[in-house]
């Protein structure tokens, strides 16, 4: 089972991706994270196969985040997209 880590400061858009993903059954485990910190700590918790982050996070560098994953996780794939 693949785990994806969705980053997003709104926990409205987190939820419904949560729900979307679980209504459709797929073998995935979302995590879902409202900062670059709360992202990194789930990261050193456990396995993370996916990255999703919104790239315009207010008062967050989000390119500070791809550099930390890339630098201690540098197999995990990530997406950035504006407004997930």
């Amino acid at each position: 089972m693949k785990t994806i880590l969705i980053v997003d400061d709104d926990p409205f858009y987190l939820e419904i991706f949560a729900e979307v993903m679980a209504r459709e059954r797929l073998p995935t485990i979302v995590k879902t994270a409202t900062s670059g910190d709360e992202a990194k700590g789930i990261m050193r918790e456990g396995q993370v196969d996916l990255l999703a982050s919104d790239a315009s996070r207010p008062g967050e560098n989000v390119l500070d985040l791809v550099r930390w994953v890339k630098a201690n996780y540098p197999t995990v794939p990530i997406i950035l997209a504006k407004g997930l």
